[in-house]
Order: C-alpha cells, then structure tokens, then sequence
C-alpha cells in the first residue's frame, strides 16, 4: 500500500516497531540498510519522537501484562532498539524530518 502512496508518510515511533521486531536484537547499519531495502520506499518520513527518558518510564506505567510479565526483557529489548534507531536515522539520512512529542 505504501509503495504506491503519492503523499508524505508519517511514521512514528510505535510504527517503527514493526520494523523493531522483525530485527530484535542490535543490529549493523548493513543488516538495517538490508531491511531497508525491502521496505516501501517514501520520499518524506517524519518522526514524532518522545525523549528516551519518557520512553523508558513507560514500562512503568504500562497496563498490559505481557510487558510486566519479563519486565528485564523489555528493557533489553527496548536498549537494542535505541541502538538500531540511532542507526537508522544515519540511514535515513536527510530524509526525515523528527517532531518532539513533549505531550505524553
């Protein structure tokens, strides 16, 4: 659906979970650059970003039982994916555009 889409894409950083758990474990800008390229391909991605403090009190807060069931989990999930989003905004290079969401 993407891959015909004419208009800008906005994505953020729940979406780009999806791409997350395909890779769950930290990754080489090769491997991720690979993943990119069997991606749908958009000429604008803006990313509305919480700070990386704010995302971590979220498993705190959270209410569903399967992220309190292996709460260590979750946090070694959540530091790989820092790691690959870092990685992927290089690949993203210029072409995206990040809002802060100071709203959560």
């Amino acid at each position: 659906i993407l891959s015909k889409e004419k208009s800008e894409i906005y994505l953020d950083e729940f979406i780009m979970q999806s791409i997350f758990m395909i890779i769950q474990k930290k990754s080489s800008g090769k491997e991720l650059r690979k993943l990119f390229q069997i991606l749908p391909k958009s000429k604008k991605i803006i990313v509305v970003e919480s700070s990386q403090k704010e995302r971590y009190d979220r498993i705190n807060k959270t209410r569903f039982p399967a992220q309190q069931i292996n709460k260590e989990y979750a946090i070694a999930w959540m530091e790989n994916m820092e790691h690959n989003y870092k990685i992927i905004k290089q690949i993203l290079g210029k072409n995206y555009v990040i809002i802060k969401d100071e709203s959560i």
